[in-house]
């Protein structure tokens, strides 16, 4: 999941989004959190706040980044 996460952020953060109608161009940056290992008494729930706490600690530390979570 780590790796298919920073394939997505490089190739976002490497492609300009580009308004052609105004010539404009924006860069956009990806933070991506992974909710990791999985416990036996994980809901898809508890995955999601986990990659949520992910999401926010890769906000936190700069964005543009990928961090794995492993608690909620």
């Amino acid at each position: 999941a780590y790796s298919v996460a920073e394939r997505i952020r490089e190739i976002v953060s490497n492609k300009p989004f580009a308004i052609k109608s105004q010539g404009i161009s924006i860069d956009v940056t990806t933070s991506i959190g992974i909710g990791c290992y999985l416990d036996a008494s994980d809901t898809p729930t508890t995955l999601i706040k986990r990659a949520d706490v992910g999401l926010y600690r890769a906000k936190n530390a700069g964005r543009n980044r990928v961090i794995l979570a492993a608690a909620a």
